[in-house]
């Protein structure tokens, strides 16, 4: 194949592949508009529920999306909490959380709450989790 031939080729699967790409993305933005909400929490979260629960692997992503941002706010409250005592400080049992228990706690707040759906993920979690997790001196 001449090198001419060749570019003709990339160029096209190039087009392809962008012009697929749009597409797949703009699908996924229009069904998951409420991702950064707790109604898109919800869902993500009930998914690493049924992992748990029943060792079934559904949506990876949805899977991934709960686990993440459960770490990422965990960690942005302790560094937070650290720079500024008291405000985010929160006393989990035995001094860590384990990722199951926080997203039984995440679900359980938000089916009971569902006013809350329509909330920021990361302000949800840090409720959630001073809730849950509330230091005794804290409840004085």
């Amino acid at each position: 194949m001449s090198n001419i031939e060749w570019s003709k080729l990339t160029g096209s699967l190039f087009l392809v592949f962008v012009l697929y790409g749009a597409n797949v993305l703009t699908t996924y933005s229009e069904e998951h508009l409420d991702l950064e909400f707790g109604s898109g929490l919800l869902k993500q979260c009930e998914e690493l529920e049924r992992y748990y629960k029943v060792g079934e692997v559904g949506n990876l992503f949805q899977m991934g999306l709960c686990f993440g941002v459960i770490q990422g706010t965990l960690r942005a409250m302790n560094v937070m909490a650290n720079n500024k005592p008291g405000s985010l400080r929160i006393c989990p049992p035995e001094g860590k959380i384990d990722v199951e228990h926080a997203t039984n706690a995440i679900l359980s707040f938000l089916r009971k709450r569902k006013k809350y759906l329509n909330i920021e993920q990361t302000y949800l979690l840090m409720a959630v989790f001073k809730d849950t997790y509330s230091c005794s001196e804290d409840k004085n």
